[in-house]
């Protein structure tokens, strides 16, 4: 990883002693993988020095130390890992703790804001049934105490209170199969960072002992659809309803181009696009000619009411 450095300002990955790490402190753990704690780093980070031209340490920054269960040897899962840290750009190095001897990585403090946890059941209220097959059932549920979330302005983590989430029951999961295993890490990994399924925990139904993903909401409250979006916060046909109730008493006076309109406003797919409407002439001001062809006349001017955004 050394070698894969391409400028100055990149991080160089280093085995940093587990004696170089001060004030530890658990933050959260999963029972099945993975504990996550935030640390000192005595020594601190390696930073290029344009004045110096040279590597300077950076000394006593805060981090955030990823430990691995039982990984005294070390495994293919775990070289994963290391990589998908490494390649974005996360990874100050790796250490190993003298007296477990579970490796751990050592990450920028920033980035560990997304570390699972286990959730006591008895944290959900409202816990409503969402759809179902025959290995899983989705609930909505309010999770009270919520999850952790890192604020840059004081360094630390707080609690999202109240944060409405998705739990994903999976059925006879009283014992830990591979099965469950491999629905867990489809969500953990770090290689679905960016899916809409972001998970924030594990729990457990006391009653029947099926085991819980507990993950981020990705269901409209207004039709309990799925979101339509990657990202999880968009609802296709409910944005399509609320246009046509934002938009109404319009027309161009010529239906075909009524019907391009509305053809047009059918073919957004995120809340980012741009909202194709029917706008009158008097909504513009300030109108200056820019250029003109045998086709075409193209002007500037200010359009008074603003197009629709999300």
């Amino acid at each position: 990883m050394q070698l894969e450095i391409y400028n100055y300002n990149d991080i160089i990955v280093e085995w940093i002693s587990y004696d170089q790490f001060n004030d530890i402190k658990e933050l959260g753990k999963d029972e099945l993988t993975t504990t996550i704690y935030s640390a000192i780093w005595k020594d601190g980070s390696l930073n290029y020095d344009e004045n110096k031209y040279e590597y300077i340490r950076n000394q006593n920054i805060k981090v955030n130390l990823k430990s691995f269960h039982n990984s005294q040897n070390i495994t293919n899962e775990l070289l994963i890992e290391i990589k998908t840290y490494f390649n974005g750009e996360n990874l100050f190095g790796i250490s190993q703790n003298l007296e477990t001897k579970d490796y751990i990585l050592v990450l920028q403090n920033i980035y560990c804001d997304k570390y699972v946890e286990w959730i006591p059941y008895d944290q959900f209220n409202n816990i409503k049934e969402l759809e179902k097959d025959e290995f899983t059932t989705i609930y909505s549920a309010i999770w009270k105490d919520g999850p952790l979330n890192y604020i840059m302005e004081y360094y630390d983590y707080t609690r999202k209170q109240n944060k409405k989430v998705n739990l994903k029951c999976l059925h006879n999961s009283q014992n830990i199969n591979n099965e469950f295993l491999i629905e867990f890490n489809r969500y953990s990994t770090r290689f679905y960072s960016y899916n809409k399924f972001k998970i924030f925990g594990i729990s457990q139904n006391p009653d029947i002992k099926d085991y819980i993903l507990v993950l981020q909401n990705v269901y409209c409250d207004k039709c309990d659809k799925c979101f339509t979006d990657k990202y999880g916060i968009w609802c296709k046909s409910c944005q399509i309803n609320d246009i046509e109730k934002n938009i109404t008493n319009w027309t161009s006076g010529n239906e075909k181009i009524d019907n391009l309109i509305q053809e047009m406003r059918l073919k957004i797919n995120n809340p980012y696009d741009i909202v194709f409407e029917w706008i009158p002439y008097d909504q513009f001001y300030d109108i200056k000619e820019l250029g003109e062809d045998e086709f075409a006349t193209i002007y500037s001017a200010i359009w008074k009411d603003n197009p629709l955004q999300y």
